[in-house]
């Protein structure tokens, strides 16, 4: 008897490992983090007499998957900080020809990057990959939104840092699934005991 518990007692944890193995694969996720930063000012807010320590923003984006590793942003959410303030983002927005794309691999931009407007003082930002890095521009200094890929020296664009991460969703083996897995794996260990010694397995569990 002291034999067949402790079976059961491996099999059990067996069943709760693989239930936290499954728990721990890589969620399909369509929700995304991101951010970006830089200490350099964006030369029209530091103009206007305000001091500014540099730019950045962060926040969400809902995406979806067009292809191997390239996803379309369809809404974004997030703060914007500029020399004139903190600002809530708005939406998505066309300035400088965006194509609101990202992978996961770098460069995580292609040169067209994403677009976003934020609330209050009506001013777009772009973030992109220029040349070998990336770079944000804004339609107060830059209103036509163009680039040469690099950083300007009249900061019509800036040098950032950016990155965007996947948010883990719900996956098989948390909660109750992995329960019912280690619960399953008792069950099958139950029958083959059966079968193999007869009634006296079978009274070992009464």
């Amino acid at each position: 008897m002291t034999n067949v518990f402790s079976r059961t007692a491996k099999f059990m944890a067996t069943g709760v490992l693989g239930g936290a193995l499954l728990a721990a694969l890589p969620a399909r996720a369509d929700t995304f983090n991101w951010s970006y930063s830089s200490s350099v000012p964006a030369d029209g807010f530091s103009n206007s007499g305000q001091v500014s320590s540099g730019i950045s923003g962060s926040g969400q984006f809902t995406a979806t998957l067009i292809g191997v590793d390239q996803y379309l942003i369809s809404s974004i959410t997030g703060t914007e900080t500029d020399a004139t303030g903190t600002h809530t983002i708005n939406a998505l927005d066309s300035y400088a020809g965006a194509d609101q794309n990202f992978s996961l691999t770098s460069p995580q931009l292609d040169n067209f990057g994403f677009s976003f407007s934020v609330i209050g003082i009506g001013t777009s930002w772009n973030i992109e990959f220029g040349n070998t890095q990336y770079i944000a521009l804004n339609s107060v200094d830059n209103p036509g939104g163009f680039t040469n890929g690099d950083p300007d020296p009249n900061l019509l664009a800036i040098a950032v840092d950016f990155q965007v991460d996947a948010v883990p969703g719900p996956v098989f083996g948390t909660g109750l699934p992995g329960l019912a897995l280690a619960c399953g794996g008792l069950i099958a260990l139950m029958r083959r005991l059966r079968r193999r010694n007869g009634s006296g397995a079978a009274s070992a569990f009464s």
